[in-house]
C-alpha cells in the first residue's frame, strides 16, 4: 500500500511529537511505500535550524520518502502567529500531497490544519484518511493559557470536529483524550488508544558521574523540569516554589532544562532567585543521564488542563526510574496516567507551596523515592514499549487500508 503521512514535526527534532512520527514512518516503511510531508525543525525553541533553509527538500531511504517544506516559524507563537505558522505549512502540504498517489492518508495532530490538508488530499484521491491525535486543539485553545486563544476556540473546534467526523479512523494516546474525541466528533465507533512509547536510550553514566557532569552537588536535591517551556506548562509556579525553597529548604534546587516560547520571560521572572537554574536542551546521548541524575522529575500544568493533552516526556521520565511529582488537576489525563503508573505523586496545579511539599516528601525519603522510580520503570516496560505501540499502529493502518473502496 502507498501511505501518505502529514506531520509538521519530524527528526532531527528529538522532543515532543517528532520522535513518534519519525519512528512510526520508519516502521510502516518496512511494510508499505511511505511518503512523509513535514516541516522544518524548529521545536521546542521555535527557531528554524540553520541547516534547513531550503524551500523544499526531497529525500529517499528505501521505501521511505521524506518531503520537507519551508514555512513560517514564529519566535513567540501567539494565536495569530500560530495560525500563520500552521497555514503556511498546511497549504504547501496540501499542494504537494495532491501530486503524490496514495492509498491511505494519515495526519498527525498537531497540526490541525495539516489534518484538514490530509482530508482534502484524501477526498481528491478518493481514499480513506486517519488521524493520530497527540493534542486536542480546541481544548488546548481553551485551556492552554495562550493570550487571545479563547477568542478562536469556536473556530478551532469547528475545524477539529469536521476533521474527526470525516476520518475513517482515529487514534489517540490516552483513554481520557479518547472519550473527549468521541464526544467532540459525535461518533459511535470507539477511538483506538495507542500509548506513546519510551524512546530514550539507557543512561551512559552512573548516577554519581552524571551529577558531576551536570555540576550538581551530592548534598542538594535536584527537582528537574525538562522539555518545552510554553504557556501550558505554567512554569512560573515552579519558580515560585524555588523562591519558597530559598526560605524553607535551601538544599532544594529547581532546574528548568530545555527551551520554548516562554524561556526568556521565565528567566526574567526568576531573576534573583538562588534556588532555580536554567539549562539548555541537551543532546540525545545526554538526555537519559540528565533525567537519572535528578532526585525528582517534575510535571507542571496550568490549572484547568484536563483533556487537552498528555506530556510526551512522561514516557522518558518513567524509563529513567526516578520519582515523579506532577502538579496537575486531579481529574486531568496526566493525573490519571501518573496514578495508573504508581510512579509518582500528585499536587494541585497552580500551588507552589504544595509543589515544594511534594518534592520534599519524595526527596527526603530515599527508600520511597527509589520504590516510586522502580514502579514507574516497571510500568513503562510493561505498557509503554515501542514494539507494542508500533504493532498496534500496524493493525490500525491495516484497518484503514481495508476501508479503501
Amino acid at each position: 500500500m502507498r501511505l501518505l503521512i502529514l506531520g509538521i514535526n519530524y527528526a532531527p527534532e528529538h522532543t515532543g511529537i517528532a520522535p513518534y512520527t519519525t519512528a512510526l514512518a520508519h516502521h510502516l516503511a518496512s511494510e508499505h511505500e511511505v511518503t512523509v510531508i513535514t516541516g522544518v525543525p524548529h521545536y521546542p525553541d521555535w527557531q528554524r535550524q540553520d541547516a534547513f533553509g531550503k524551500w523544499r527538500t526531497d529525500e529517499r531511504e528505501g521505501k521511505l520518502r521524506l518531503i520537507r517544506l519551508q514555512h513560517f516559524v514564529p519566535r513567540s507563537p501567539t494565536v495569530i502567529k500560530r495560525a500563520v505558522y500552521e497555514l503556511t505549512w498546511a497549504a504547501r502540504a496540501a499542494a504537494a500531497g495532491m501530486q503524490i498517489p496514495a492509498d491511505v492518508v494519515i495526519a498527525v495532530v498537531p497540526s490541525l490544519f495539516g489534518a484538514q490538508a490530509a482530508r482534502l488530499i484524501a477526498r481528491r484521491q478518493r481514499v480513506p484518511y486517519g488521524v493520530i491525535i497527540q493534542d486536542i486543539m480546541g481544548t488546548a485553545a481553551a485551556q492552554g493559557g495562550v493570550k487571545g486563544s479563547s477568542s478562536v476556540v469556536g473556530v478551532i473546534t469547528a475545524v477539529e470536529r469536521s476533521v474527526l467526523r470525516n476520518a475513517a479512523a482515529i487514534t489517540t494516546i490516552h483513554s481520557r483524550l479518547g472519550s473527549e474525541l468521541k464526544r467532540l466528533a459525535g461518533r459511535d465507533d470507539p477511538t483506538t488508544i495507542i500509548h506513546n512509547w519510551t524512546h530514550v536510550d539507557e543512561a551512559s553514566r552512573s548516577r554519581p558521574d552524571a551529577r558531576i557532569h551536570f555540576g550538581w552537588r551530592n548534598d542538594e536535591v535536584i527537582a528537574l523540569h525538562s522539555g518545552n517551556m510554553g504557556s501550558k506548562q505554567n512554569l512560573e509556579v515552579v519558580i515560585d516554589a524555588a523562591r519558597l525553597a530559598a526560605q524553607r529548604a535551601p538544599h532544594v534546587t529547581f532546574v528548568l532544562a530545555g527551551g520554548g516560547s516562554q524561556r526568556k520571560r521565565l528567566g526574567a521572572y526568576a531573576a534573583g532567585c538562588p534556588n532555580v537554574r536554567f539549562l539548555s536542551g541537551v543532546d540525545n546521548c545526554d538526555y537519559t543521564d540528565l533525567l537519572t541524575s535528578a532526585d525528582v522529575l517534575l510535571i507542571n500544568e496550568r490549572p484547568g488542563m484536563t483533556e487537552m493533552s498528555l506530556p510526551s516526556k512522561l514516557t522518558s521520565y518513567m524509563f529513567a526510574a526516578r520519582p515523579i511529582v506532577a502538579a496537575t488537576d486531579a481529574c486531568s489525563a496526566t493525573g490519571d496516567f501518573v496514578r495508573a503508573s504508581g510512579g509518582g505523586l500528585l499536587t494541585p496545579a497552580g500551588d507552589a507551596d504544595a509543589l515544594l511539599d511534594g518534592v520534599l516528601d519524595v526527596a527526603d525519603d530515599e527508600m520511597r523515592a527509589n520504590k516510586l522510580g522502580r514502579i514507574g520503570r516497571d510500568f513503562a516496560s510493561e505498557h509503554l514499549s515501542k514494539e507494542r505501540a508500533l504493532t498496534a499502529y500496524s493493525e490500525w493502518v491495516a484497518g484503514l487500508c481495508a476501508r479503501r473502496d
